[in-house]
């Protein structure tokens, strides 16, 4: 293997570990947007029902 051929698979070996390393922090941001949504329709739907408990009174 000559030294040229060498640089470029490290080269190539670097460019797979950042495609990798970038695709798992897009995983963890999605995942992370996925659990605030969840939380906001938590809040939301819990807001709903208990103003829809105390003001269904007549």
């Amino acid at each position: 293997m000559t030294i040229g051929h060498e640089m470029y698979v490290k080269e190539e070996v670097e460019s797979q570990q950042l495609v990798e390393a970038m695709d798992s922090l897009q995983q963890v941001e999605e995942q992370k947007a996925r659990r605030i949504n969840r939380i906001q329709v938590t809040v939301f739907t819990a807001a709903g029902l208990l103003l829809g408990y105390f003001f269904s009174f007549e």
